[in-house]
């Protein structure tokens, strides 16, 4: 069931980065905001729901945290504003 929200998630980041250029810039952020935040909470409702077997899910390799960091941090800077 919370698969078939992916979808039409999918098809609101498409139609955003579409219009972006024919709406405010402002309001295109504040779309782009809430899609990313409710991405984030399906994908959390996904991963919980496979807590059982998450270890088939992952690979687990060595990253350069900072790497990671700056680029989450670019993501969101939005919303830390």
């Amino acid at each position: 069931m919370v698969h078939e929200i992916k979808i039409p998630l999918a098809a609101l980041q498409l139609l955003q980065e579409n219009i972006q250029t024919q709406i405010n810039s402002n309001k295109n952020r504040q779309i782009k905001t809430e899609i990313s935040q409710i991405s984030h909470l399906v994908d959390q409702v996904l991963y919980y729901s496979r807590l059982d077997n998450f270890t088939q899910d992952y690979l687990i390799q060595r990253y350069r945290l900072k790497k990671i960091v700056n680029q989450v941090a670019l993501e969101n800077m939005t919303t830390f504003f």
